[in-house]
């Protein structure tokens, strides 16, 4: 099966290869983790088209301190100036306009230039925070410091749901993940 046929069947399986598996979390972790995915789901089909605005205007800042609490190899990211988009919307990794993203190329080499470095800025954000990072900010409220990980391999591909450790974090908080 080529990847493009793949690709096309997910929005197909995806659900049912999710509620097959959901057993495997077991039973205190399945109902937290549906609703951290519908969480996440609503929250990405709301930042379509609320971030809009937001991206147009340019409302983000760079900002080293507050939004950079999180990652311990960052001195500088950018973040929402309306506050309120921060806890959902915003990156704190990464940031949210894209200019100070880490994108590795296929060997795992920086690429320099952050995300669609040739792009207008009003794209580029929108892009990075409303498509490809969505409610990326979501991940550490929906945080279970000891929720379980299932990794599967699907099609020779890892696929991993449940609460991912992310050790690049200060404190190592576990995140729900997807995919």
């Amino acid at each position: 099966m080529t990847w493009l046929k793949a690709f096309l069947l997910l929005p197909i399986f995806w659900p049912v290869l999710l509620f097959a598996l959901l057993p495997k979390l077991g039973a205190a972790a399945t109902p937290r983790y549906v609703l951290a995915q519908l969480l996440s789901w609503w929250a990405t089909a709301i930042g379509w088209g609320l971030l809009i605005y937001p991206c147009w205007k340019q409302l983000w800042k760079a900002d080293a301190t507050s939004t950079n609490t999180v990652v311990t190899d960052r001195t500088t990211v950018d973040r929402w100036t309306w506050d309120w988009l921060n806890p959902v919307w915003g990156n704190p990794e990464d940031g949210v306009s894209g200019a100070y993203a880490v994108i590795r190329d296929a060997t795992g080499k920086e690429v320099p230039g952050g995300y669609m470095p040739f792009r207008d800025p009003r794209w580029r954000a929108y892009c990075w925070s409303a498509l490809r990072n969505s409610s990326d900010g979501l991940k550490y409220i929906l945080e279970w410091p000891t929720g379980p990980l299932v990794v599967l391999t699907i099609l020779g591909r890892q696929v991993r749901f449940g609460w991912l450790p992310m050790p690049q974090i200060k404190g190592s908080p576990r995140v729900p993940v997807l995919g």
